[in-house]
């Protein structure tokens, strides 16, 4: 498994951030690679999905991510299935101050056996660090504008 955490802080309550985030809605808008989203089971609650397609290095995917636990306003852990098969959890954290902390963790593992493997390690888990941390930085910049 590979794991990638990012975070930063976001002039905003976790109400207004998760509400903005969750809405599969809005997820093209700001998350990296997203050309489209839809959701199934009333997500985000515990058990609902989004289904999601996702384009990188040239390829065009989906992937399905199951709510499994979802404490709003701070918390939602989703499993992933897909090419990339893991979790990927979302923390909102109230600093106090007006503003909130936003931690994105993933946890995962690529398809494709020894060759997954190693196109994880050279080009992918660099790849989805990067994406994960432009994706946060357009969450800022669109909630921040709301």
């Amino acid at each position: 498994m590979a794991l990638v955490e990012k975070q930063i802080i976001i002039s905003a309550s976790p109400e207004k951030i998760s509400d903005y985030a969750s809405d599969s809605g809005n997820l093209s808008e700001w998350f990296v690679g997203v050309t489209s989203a839809s959701v199934e089971g009333g997500f985000p609650e515990v058990g609902g999905s989004q289904i999601i397609s996702y384009q990188a290095a040239g390829m065009n995917f989906e992937m399905t991510n199951t709510s499994t636990e979802y404490n709003y306003p701070n918390l939602l852990i989703m499993q992933m299935d897909g090419m990339m098969k893991g979790t990927f959890r979302w923390d909102y954290t109230d600093n106090g101050d007006g503003t909130t902390t936003v931690q994105a963790t993933v946890d995962y593992k690529l398809g494709g056996g020894i060759l997954g493997k190693i196109a994880n390690s050279l080009v992918v888990e660099d790849m989805n660090a990067k994406q994960l941390a432009e994706s946060l930085a357009n969450l800022k910049a669109q909630v921040e504008n709301l």
